[in-house]
């Protein structure tokens, strides 16, 4: 899949494998949020300003959050 591919180089994953857990997160994002990869690395782009490292939990967060503020506008 593309976006796993470009989402594991944005976040310095390189060609490790994703998890099944992290595979969820990005079809979620993907499939149901309807985000593009722009949006995501905008996310990823907060959430190593915020914590630090990366974090799929935290990235969900703030998707989860953008995606909620989206559907009720």
């Amino acid at each position: 899949m593309k976006i796993e591919k470009q989402i594991r180089d944005c976040f310095g994953l390189g060609n490790r494998r994703l998890t099944n857990k992290e595979k969820e997160y990005i079809d979620k994002w993907c499939n149901d949020y309807m985000f593009d990869f722009c949006n995501i690395k905008l996310a990823y782009e907060h959430t190593i300003e915020s914590i630090g490292k990366l974090s799929f939990s935290f990235l969900e967060k703030i998707l989860n959050d953008w995606h909620e503020k989206k559907t009720n506008t």
